[in-house]
């Protein structure tokens, strides 16, 4: 996607909301932005669990 515009929020999840779901679930987020992030939309990091590989 070459222009996102404001999709960037619904095209997996942004760091905010990983951070919280690690620290709900008790998992490491270090590990979890290793293996997830990987994407910069608009400025936002997105986390997209379908491209882990």
């Amino acid at each position: 996607m070459t222009n996102p515009m404001d999709l960037a929020q619904d095209i997996g999840f942004t760091e905010e909301e990983v951070c919280t779901l690690c620290e709900k679930f008790s998992v490491d987020f270090e590990q979890m932005k290793e293996w997830y992030n990987g994407y910069n939309l608009n400025g936002t990091a997105i986390y997209n669990p379908y491209t882990r590989a």
